[in-house]
């Protein structure tokens, strides 16, 4: 499945070419988005790994979000291509668990769940395909890949309002990649300023974990909200 959609993403560069390219390319416009979203993982063992599993059973997804900054480039009258930075917080929490205490328990927190946020600073690059338009109206496909640095694993503690946090970078891959789908809609307010709305799914490709027994990817869904400010020309 995965490579299927890896090959989909592709493909777009390929469609880009059929297109009718009689219109100047240009860099049209900056984008800048924010989208909140929710995070999760995918766990695979090897044979010496698999005691490790029942472990991490407890986890769910959490919610993180994305700031990124795009210049757009326009290809041709459905095509535009997206390059830019990008920070990403993806979070995976654990439910909460009951505390048991030894003696006069009196004042100790009763339960306590973990929080982990994977930070990251990455270069997206998308491919935006419009689908229709009406008066002011886009709508629009979109695919693309994202390189990204692992910055650091926060680890937060939650012992029923008291925290306690640490982060750590040893034991992550420094470098990965994710593939994204989506969908979006984006409104003209005037010449200038357009708003965005993009539901999307991302997937990382390659192991954000260093151990060998134990590989980790990262997915998300979310919404990517935001605007758009045209270039002059």
């Amino acid at each position: 499945m995965k490579y299927f959609i890896v090959l989909i993403i592709l493909t777009f560069p390929i469609a880009a070419i059929a297109q009718d390219t009689t219109k100047v390319r240009r860099f049209t416009g900056l984008v800048l988005t924010f989208s909140p979203q929710y995070s999760y993982r995918s766990l695979q063992y090897d044979a010496d790994g698999r005691w490790l599993e029942s472990l991490r059973d407890n986890e769910v997804p959490g919610t993180g979000f994305k700031a990124r900054a795009q210049v757009r480039y326009h290809i041709n009258n459905r095509i535009d291509l997206l390059g830019g930075v990008e920070y990403a917080n993806h979070s995976i929490k654990t439910r909460y668990e009951d505390l048991t205490w030894s003696g006069d328990a009196a004042g100790l927190p009763e339960k306590s769940r973990t929080i982990y946020r994977y930070k990251f600073l990455a270069i997206p690059l998308h491919i935006n395909y419009t689908l229709k338009t009406h008066d002011n109206l886009r709508v629009y496909a979109v695919g693309g890949v994202t390189t990204s640095v692992f910055l650091s694993r926060k680890t937060k503690v939650d012992l029923g309002g008291d925290h306690h946090a640490s982060a750590k970078t040893v034991g992550f891959a420094k470098f990965t990649w994710s593939a994204t789908l989506g969908a979006g809609l984006e409104y003209a307010l005037g010449r200038k300023f357009s708003v965005r709305a993009e539901p999307f799914f991302e997937h990382y490709f390659k192991s954000i974990s260093t151990d060998d027994h134990t590989k980790e990817y990262l997915f998300a869904v979310g919404l990517s909200t935001g605007v758009v400010w045209a270039f002059k020309g």
